[in-house]
């Protein structure tokens, strides 16, 4: 017995413990569950075993059992957790918006709950943030968590709340809160319209949402009169793109002849409610075109003034006149308060045939035919209006107009006579007066990203009129480059080259050239005949001709070149040559002046007569220089070439006395004469020719080759000594001239070390003014001295 009642006892004692154990692990677990599969566990146990038996000893111990029962009774009891409530407050946001997601969690009793973490399920999955699940702390009953809407709340979401419970709270769970879709509300507006039958038109719509930002994604579709838009019967979807939704299509017949009715509807999408714009109603009138034909010159600039008024001769503000030729369109243009001059420049004689068309938004289109008839006038003198194709909108801008004569014959003259009208878009702006063929004035451009028309209109009574016309667009500074800011004229011809008229310099697009007076006296300092002379030495080495035609500074205008024909100026150059010459030390004049009226020289050396006996080899010599621009003096090149009274000079010695002073010397024989005269021909050259004890100069040669043109430093003018005079003399009888024991002479040309910004001058100024002046004039010989 005594046994039995142990085995009992020990029986009892196991079975409380495994249920206390039981109880521990059902409340951890649930609490666990509570968090992630939100399953709610709870569990109370108290055991109390009695037993009856008599005897005392056992007795005792049964109350003992029950004793200890019972006090694990009341620790069990004290032990176990509160139950909890939880609940999602309400909101109103849309997608997009910043909220806080907010629980409410009571005890049983309703009272305040501290601690523990809240997750928030939308449909049933957990709300994460980059994977992790996003908790709210329980505070003060609150379980704040903030949040972004997604897109994913476009349509109707479950949201409910989970607390996780703690060693004090049981867990629980909110009941559903549904909530609707939170889309934003979105407005569509038609913005511009412009319905013309058989235009390629744009309608174009604004889609913003409700806070009023540009919506992008999402179509909208076009309604006029009700009927969708459509192409191929499939309704044309235009796809919004920062708030805009424009779409490019041509006008059916039909819309020209009702009332109509535009609308446009936004489809929406995941983030955006649909909507529709409001009906816009348009009344198509009739147009009436308004022009006239013309009748106008070769030398107008024509333009051809446009108004259209409406069905009941009201004017129509706004629309487009378009003019075609051979249907084929030449020019759009907006009108301005109803009227336009379209601008059709200078034409060419004849009868030109046009369509004029208008277009505008709720009016018909409209046509009709008009002629310009242009009769030939051929002016007296010639206008350019010179400005860039571009310029900085808002600055300044120099107008520059030149005024020419249109005959050669009189090209060479500066006008000074008559003004200028410049015109911007058929708009007065000066009237400025012509001085020296140029007319200049500055002036500030609109302030406009546009194209504008300058007219410029010569008004003369003495030369007749004529006109330019030139299109020139304002931009900003950084639109503007070295090709769309040229200009033709204001050119600097040493460092550019600048296009001849026939074969004559422009000197109008010349800065500071003028044309000289050719019947004038000039007096030039000798700095400023040097550079001609120099210039000139310089373009005979490089090129072996000078140019045709001379440009001078003067001691009154020592700032403007005057230009002048070739021959004019070699009256001032032989007046430089002769005082060399008969200075005989070969001392430049500090100033030179010259006579030009009534005389012109196509040679501008002089004869040199030798102050010794023996110095003829260095006085022909020194004609040579005359003509090869770089002048050395008789007596220089004596000392040079080692000429004595005795000895007389060398053919050598002549040679290494040229070479002293920029000239190169070639020694040549009878037997190589002819390849001497080649050399002449080809420009850049001059001989010394050696008769018996005697040298003379060769300074030019006939086209044909068949004649020379001597300068002979001895004996008469017209006979000479050794019967060569100064003057032109056949081939044949001066080669039968070469004595017959040193028949030697020499070649002479230039030899110049120039650096590469005075070769690029020089031949600027070599083509600028008229390439290729050859002489070879057999009717005009060196004059004597």
């Amino acid at each position: 017995m005594n046994i039995k009642i142990k085995n009992v006892l020990f029986f009892l004692a196991i079975l409380t413990l495994v249920m206390g154990l039981s109880c521990v692990s059902a409340a951890d677990e649930g609490a666990h569950d509570s968090l992630n599969d939100t399953v709610k566990n709870t569990c109370e146990n108290k055991v109390i075993e009695t037993t009856n038996i008599e005897n005392n000893e056992v007795t005792k111990t049964d109350k003992t059992i029950e004793k200890n029962n019972l006090e694990n009774e009341k620790s069990i009891k004290a032990d176990s957790k509160i139950d909890t409530t939880a609940k999602v407050e309400r909101f109103s946001a849309k997608i997009g918006d910043n909220i806080q997601l907010k629980a409410i969690i009571k005890d049983e009793n309703g009272n305040n709950v501290d601690g523990g973490k809240v997750l928030f399920k939308v449909n049933k999955e957990t709300i994460k943030v980059n994977n992790q699940i996003s908790y709210a702390q329980v505070i003060d009953s609150e379980a704040i968590l903030n949040y972004t809407i997604p897109k994913s709340w476009n349509k109707t979401i479950n949201l409910e709340a989970v607390y996780a419970g703690t060693s004090k709270y049981n867990s629980c769970r909110s009941d559903v809160l549904t909530l609707n879709g939170m889309k934003l509300d979105t407005t569509v507006t038609v913005t511009s319209y412009n319905l013309v039958y058989g235009e390629n038109i744009r309608l174009a719509s604004k889609v913003i949402d409700e806070r009023g930002n540009l919506v992008s994604g999402g179509k909208v579709i076009y309604k006029i009169n009700g009927a969708t838009l459509k192409s191929n019967n499939t309704a044309i979807e235009i796809r919004v793109r920062n708030g805009s939704a424009i779409l490019n299509y041509t006008t059916p017949l039909s819309w020209a002849t009702t009332n109509i009715t535009i609308q446009a509807v936004y489809s929406g999408n995941e983030i955006f409610e649909g909507s529709r714009s409001t009906s816009s109603r348009i009344t198509v009138k009739e147009s009436i075109i308004n022009s006239n034909n013309l009748i106008k010159t070769t030398n107008d600039i024509v333009y051809l003034s446009v108004n259209v008024t409406d069905e009941d001769a009201k004017i129509i503000p706004t629309g487009k006149i378009r003019l075609y030729q051979n249907n084929k369109l030449i020019g759009e243009n907006s009108l301005i308060n109803g009227k336009r001059e379209l601008y059709l420049g200078k034409m060419s004689a004849g009868n030109h045939d046009f369509k004029l068309e208008f277009v505008s938004s709720g009016y018909s289109k409209t046509t009709i035919p008009v002629s310009v008839t242009i009769k030939k006038e051929t002016p007296i003198v010639n206008l350019l209006l010179d400005i860039p194709q571009a310029t900085q909108k808002g600055g300044k801008l120099e107008l520059r107009a030149y005024v020419t004569f249109n005959s050669s014959r009189y090209y060479k003259t500066n006008i000074n006579k008559g003004y200028v009208l410049f015109k911007i878009d058929n708009k007065e702006i000066k009237k400025v007066g012509v001085v020296n063929s140029k007319a200049l004035y500055n002036y500030t451009m609109p302030n406009d990203n546009s194209n504008h028309i300058i007219d410029a209109y010569y008004v003369s009574g003495v030369y007749g009129n004529n006109t330019d016309t030139q299109i020139i667009q304002t931009m900003d500074k950084s639109g503007l480059n070295s090709g769309n800011t040229a200009i033709k004229g204001n050119k600097n011809p040493l460092n550019t080259r600048i296009e001849t008229v026939n074969g004559m310099p422009n000197v109008s697009l010349m800065t500071n050239y003028v044309w000289a007076d050719e019947n004038a006296t000039y007096t030039l300092t000798r700095q400023q005949y040097q550079e001609v002379t120099v210039r000139d030495s310089y373009s005979l080495y490089l090129n072996n001709y000078m140019s045709k035609y001379v440009a001078f500074k003067t001691k009154d205008e020592p700032n403007v070149y005057h230009v002048i024909r070739r021959e004019k100026w070699n009256v001032i150059e032989k007046a430089i040559n002769l005082n060399l010459v008969l200075s005989n030390g070969g001392s430049y004049p500090e100033e030179i002046t010259a006579k030009l009226k009534g005389v012109e020289y196509t040679y501008s050396e002089v004869r040199d007569i030798q102050n010794t006996s023996y110095t003829c080899g260095p006085t022909s010599v020194s004609m040579c220089s005359q003509t090869l621009k770089t002048y050395t003096s008789e007596y220089r090149l004596s000392v040079n070439a080692g000429s004595t009274y005795s000895d007389g000079s060398t053919t050598s010695g002549l040679a290494n006395a040229a070479r002293m002073h920029n000239m190169s010397a070639t020694i040549y024989y009878n037997t190589t004469f002819d390849k001497a005269l080649n050399e002449l021909a080809k420009g850049g050259c001059a001989l010394v020719f050696h008769t018996w004890n005697h040298y003379v100069a060769i300074l030019d040669i006939s086209r044909d080759k068949t004649k020379v043109l001597v300068g002979n430093p001895s004996g008469s003018y017209n006979e000479g000594s050794h019967g060569l005079p100064t003057n032109w003399l056949s081939v044949s009888y001066v080669k039968s001239c070469f004595n017959n024991y040193d028949t030697s002479g020499l070649i002479l040309k230039l030899d110049y070390d120039l650096d590469s910004t005075t070769k690029n001058q020089v031949n600027n100024m070599y083509n600028n003014f008229g390439v290729k002046f050859i002489k070879s004039d057999t009717s005009e010989r060196i004059p004597n001295t």
